[in-house]
């Protein structure tokens, strides 16, 4: 997520149908030793990304998808609803 709202994301050009599409997006993040993590949903409509987003996004990590294939469109999704969650576990 960004100051801006929003989230940005690599894609694959075939998953992209057309911009102004209703998506949800999730993130999360798992830590098996803590049984632990966190989870973030976003839903919004789909726009391409600008150069703006292109100039915030140069020095970030990008996530990293666990489907496999080339991604090389960038998207942009406006955060309408952000929901997500915390579960906290025990340490084993």
């Amino acid at each position: 997520m960004t100051a801006s709202s929003s989230a940005q994301f690599p894609t694959g050009r075939s998953t992209v149908t057309h911009s102004n599409s209703n998506c949800a997006f999730e993130i999360d993040k798992t830590h098996e030793f803590f049984e632990s993590g966190w989870s973030i949903v976003v839903l919004g409509r789909l726009e391409l990304a600008t150069e703006d987003d292109f100039a915030r996004m140069q020095y970030r990590e990008m996530p990293t998808p666990w489907a496999g294939g080339n991604r090389y469109m960038f998207i942009r999704l406006p955060c309408e609803h952000v929901s997500g969650r915390r579960v906290i576990g025990h340490a084993r």
